[in-house]
């Protein structure tokens, strides 16, 4: 009898994981990055709100934050490969500057980071697990939110990204 709770067992952790993580639908305001300019680690700011027209990859993480360290590396890929289309934008939350400016010096990660010290933005949107990623389509509809660590880089995740230029049925 125990031999056959397992796969069942298995099978409903699986589903419980699987609505938590991964690609959900998402539904929000009309372009919801209009208004947020934020500092970069390096002393510059990035206007958001000029995004608009643009597919965005809008990742939320920190340093201290396993998956999103696992996950920074193929964000950097995505970067180099797309050439700016899509824009990949991270957003480090509740971190200093200074020490998000040494991780990214140290990692080689050169992508647009910005930061929010109060989670100002991740409160906005909702973001309560890391990493979390925002695809936003051209038109500034945030299409899907992915919780947990993805490969950008993959075949999986170019599809999503392809899929946001195609306009909603």
């Amino acid at each position: 009898m125990k031999n056959k709770l397992i796969p069942i067992v298995t099978a409903v952790l699986a589903l419980a994981i699987g609505l938590y993580f991964g690609l959900k639908p998402q539904s929000g305001p009309d372009y919801p990055l209009s208004g947020y300019t934020f500092d970069t680690p390096q002393g510059g700011s990035l206007d958001l709100g000029a995004l608009k027209g643009k597919v965005v990859v809008l990742n939320f993480w920190a340093t201290w934050c396993p998956p999103c360290k696992e996950e920074l590396p193929s964000l950097q890929t995505l970067h180099e490969m797309g050439g700016g289309d899509p824009v990949v934008i991270g957003i480090n939350v509740r971190e200093t500057a200074s020490h998000v400016r040494r991780y990214l010096a140290s990692t080689g990660m050169n992508f647009p980071v910005v930061l929010d010290p109060q989670a100002e933005l991740a409160k906005r949107f909702g973001i309560t697990a890391f990493p979390t990623t925002l695809l936003i389509a051209p038109d500034g509809q945030i299409r899907w939110r992915v919780v947990g660590e993805v490969d950008w880089a993959g075949a999986e995740a170019g599809r999503w990204i392809i899929g946001l230029s195609n306009p909603r049925r």
